[in-house]
């Protein structure tokens, strides 16, 4: 690990030679990528398979992308998780692939298997060197001294550090239909407690709701009030009250009273045992169905399933979000991490035989212009300017538009401004806009988690991994489910025993053996 901070500072200083040297903008006429817009097509895969494009240049973003670059793609979307691996193994990859989640990412970051983009900005794009951000290359730099991409959504330290900047507009909350809490006489609602008298109240008075519906997609505002930490950290890394790395799904107390409390809900029927493997157009259409009193989604969600009812004829609900989290035996247990180096990430496979362009693209996607293009749509067309903010216009739908699936290199701030920007056009529909500063505080940012390795595939570590994964997801829905709380328990015990003899303790030396090599790199 401390050969890779030199690495690191090595490659910063050599930057910044090149900076000072060539002071290079976005607008010069004679970048890599305006070079050569000559007609090309490669293939690509993706797993963003909750966006609704299915090929490319049928919708306002691609086609602009193409016209711009000559770039365009021929398009596979992930129908199995094992799909990546499956290429991979069998080395039939596509020219690119753009994936989120830990295991696909390490999968690619191989030098076998893509293209180190260090060695292709020396060989084919020298000066975009001039226009990256030190830090996001920091972030994806691997022990092997390349970086074989720049991650989407990075957020640096000093993006946490400034209060006024909100978190994702994905932060998972949960939300009220407000005309039954004014049944209810609008109780307050600040604990775990409270939550369960509520739901209970309200199923009382309409039996024929779904009291909460907690989905698979974004329904972790729960767990995360009794001290779970978010998840998609590298490695799936929490730390400890001892300052240990460990699985976050190995941290016994927060797991097991949180299970408890949700299979309390669920034996009273409080809560949808059929929504537990809902994804997110299935939890759409249960709420747009009318009949959800609360349900767990990420904030974003919330304007925009509000703004769909309010276009249906007949329906009048409307959903209030909480912007706190709960407290569970008179205490904030709500303590996230962010310990990622972004969110998704676009690789050049070692079959793309015209590279070149695929890098020149990258330098494309960089620039304020197209990252402002891929997230927001065309402008004028899809959206338009209002107090500096995108708002979106009513005029086409998402799958005509093309925003935010082909955002090869997106910028965090940019994704947000275009969620705040739905205050501006009615504030009736943008409670996202103080709800991604509400939660701000319940989030911290440790960068030696960001800065860590995955498990490589078909490793000890990796398969160890692959196996607790598994473990957690065949486990927690069925403990929820347990028929009585003695069930309940012994499930929560068997779990726990179950992980200790899938090596979790060996998994866990893996991640802290990593955390704190890098936390000594920085003390030196």
């Amino acid at each position: 690990m401390k050969k890779l901070l030199a690495l690191v500072l090595t490659a910063m200083m050599a930057l910044s030679l090149v900076s000072s040297a060539m002071a290079v903008t976005f607008e010069d006429d004679d970048l890599t990528w305006k070079t050569n817009t000559d007609p090309i097509t490669f293939s690509l895969f993706h797993n963003m398979t909750w966006a609704p494009m299915e090929v490319w240049g049928q919708d306002h973003v691609s086609e602009q992308v193409t016209k711009d670059t000559g770039i365009s793609f021929d398009v596979t979307i992930q129908s199995d998780s094992s799909q990546l691996a499956t290429y991979v193994a069998t080395g039939e990859l596509p020219d690119a692939v753009f994936v989120f989640g830990a295991a696909n990412i390490a999968m690619m970051e191989n030098y076998d298997v893509s293209y180190a983009w260090d060695e292709l900005i020396d060989q084919y794009a020298p000066e975009m060197w001039d226009l990256l951000d030190k830090t996001d290359i920091q972030m994806a730099t691997r022990d092997d001294g390349h970086f074989y991409t720049l991650y989407t959504h990075v957020r640096n330290q000093q993006y946490w550090d400034d209060p006024t900047k909100g978190v994702s507009y994905g932060n998972a909350t949960i939300a009220f239909r407000q005309d039954v809490m004014e049944e209810l006489g609008n109780p307050e609602i600040n604990s775990v407690e409270d939550f369960y008298n509520v739901l209970k109240a309200a199923k009382e008075l309409h039996p024929e709701m779904i009291a909460y519906l907690q989905p698979e997609f974004n329904g972790a505002y729960l767990s995360w009030c009794f001290g779970i930490d978010y998840d998609g950290t590298q490695g799936a890394t929490t730390v400890d009250e001892n300052g240990n790395a460990i699985w976050v799904y190995s941290e016994k107390e927060p797991l097991s009273d949180y299970l408890t409390f949700a299979n309390k809900l669920m034996r009273e029927g409080l809560m949808s045992q059929e929504g537990l493997i809902y994804d997110q157009e299935q939890a759409k259409a249960a709420i747009l169905g009318g009949d959800v009193f609360c349900y767990a989604a990420q904030c974003y969600d919330v304007d925009q399933w509000n703004l769909a009812l309010a276009g249906i004829e007949g329906k009048n609900a409307y959903y209030v979000s909480i912007d706190k989290p709960l407290t569970v035996d008179g205490e904030v247990k709500m303590d996230l991490t962010w310990g990622s180096p972004g969110f998704a990430a676009f690789y050049i496979t070692r079959n793309c035989k015209n590279p070149e362009r695929l890098i020149a693209l990258m330098e494309y996607m960089q620039s304020p212009y197209a990252d402002q293009l891929t997230q927001w749509g065309v402008e004028g067309v899809d959206y338009n300017l209002v107090e500096g903010y995108p708002v979106q216009t009513d005029s086409y739908v998402w799958k005509e538009a093309g925003d935010n699936v082909w955002y090869f290199q997106a910028k965090f701030e940019t994704e947000n401004m275009k969620a705040l920007a739905f205050a501006v056009k009615d504030p009736r529909y943008g409670q996202t806009a103080h709800l991604v500063t509400d939660y701000k505080p319940f989030w911290k940012y440790d960068v030696a988690i960001a800065m860590m390795s995955n498990a490589a595939a078909n490793t000890r570590e990796g398969d160890i991994y692959d196996t607790l994964d598994n473990i957690r997801k065949n486990s927690l829905n069925a403990i929820i489910v347990s028929a009585t709380e003695e069930e309940c328990a012994a499930a929560i015990e068997s779990y726990f025993a179950t992980i200790e003899s899938a090596g979790v303790a060996e998994y866990n030396e893996f991640l802290n053996n990593q955390y704190q090599d890098i936390k000594a790199g920085f003390a030196e």
